[in-house]
């Protein structure tokens, strides 16, 4: 159980040194210092920086993952409750992630936004799927989309304006572009109550409701 932790703190450590200062920024005596630790320690559960962030960042996925089907499994909430809390919380997510992050994404760990792709376009788009179909279901979405049609272009615009190459030329921030995507997108799906829903149901969301866990799902 002690190695778990221990394996754990140094996950969590190191991401956050990651996010706030890029891959690049940080060094594994970083690493070992913020945790009061010596290197050695370090390199007995994770062999190099590397390995560390790949962890991090499948582990990080794991858990969204894991909120987000305990979201979606929810019994007692409808199309708006879990659509507001869905956005928000991968608007909290999107919200870490620095521009000097999102350079070493680009230029040194491109494997590691391979991983951000394959949980955005695999398991992202399938709850907002679910999602959509729950919507037309209650009156919240527009019936007369056709939703797979919609899901291509959202899959379009997605793939080929979010990434980091692309953030980086555009020299926005990432959780902008994301709130401006739910302003100009998502509330285009929406009918004219399930809009006035929406914006109701986000401003009584308490942040509490998401945790305290400062961006990360790292258990």
């Amino acid at each position: 159980m002690q190695e778990k932790n221990i394996k754990t703190r140094i996950l969590q450590k190191a991401f956050s040194l990651f996010l706030s200062r890029g891959f690049s920024g940080v060094t594994t005596q970083d690493i070992a210092s913020t945790l009061g630790i010596s290197k050695k320690t370090l390199y007995k559960y994770y062999s190099s920086k590397h390995e560390i962030i790949s962890t991090a960042i499948e582990q990080n996925l794991e858990g969204l993952g894991t909120r987000l089907d305990e979201i979606m499994q929810h019994r007692d909430w409808g199309f708006n409750e879990k659509f507001v809390r869905v956005l928000m919380l991968i608007q909290k997510q999107v919200g870490s992630i620095s521009e000097i992050f999102l350079e070493d994404m680009a230029r040194h760990i491109p494997d590691v936004w391979e991983k951000i792709d394959s949980f955005r376009r695999k398991r992202v788009l399938g709850v907002l799927h679910q999602l959509l179909i729950q919507g037309q279901t209650e009156g919240a979405v527009r019936k007369d989309l056709h939703l797979e049609a919609v899901l291509f272009l959202l899959f379009g615009t997605i793939n080929s304006s979010i990434t980091p190459e692309r953030l980086l030329q555009a020299g926005y921030p990432l959780e902008k572009i994301f709130t401006a995507m739910i302003d100009l997108f998502y509330k285009g799906l929406l009918t004219p109550q399930g809009v006035q829903d929406f914006d109701k149901n986000k401003d009584l969301l308490p942040t509490k409701e998401l945790g305290n866990e400062e961006s990360l799902f790292i258990d």
